[in-house]
């Protein structure tokens, strides 16, 4: 969840980390029975604590660093060959 959050919210790395805890703990009070993000997994129940712990870590985490030209053509040669293996040729 930690490398999906710092690659989808990069902004993480440089967020006022006091005003991000008082946010946090924010929603803490509301107490909520269930968080829906648009980007991370569903929240609720014994999870939440644990939802708000990872959340709360993320400025601190290792920021995203994104493939350069190179690295993102090994990366699309490699989707491009997976899924040649995977789709079975047509036949006539």
């Amino acid at each position: 969840m930690v490398g999906w959050a710092t690659f989808d919210s990069p902004w993480t790395s440089i967020v006022d980390r006091e005003k991000f805890a008082q946010v946090l703990d924010g929603v803490r009070r509301m107490q909520p029975t269930r968080i829906l993000s648009s980007h991370l997994p569903a929240a609720g129940g014994d999870n939440m604590e644990r939802f708000l712990q990872v959340l709360a870590s993320l400025p601190d985490a290792e920021p995203f660093v994104a493939p350069d030209s190179e690295g993102f053509q090994q990366m699309v040669a490699a989707i491009a060959a997976m899924t040649a293996m995977a789709v079975p040729p047509a036949t006539a």
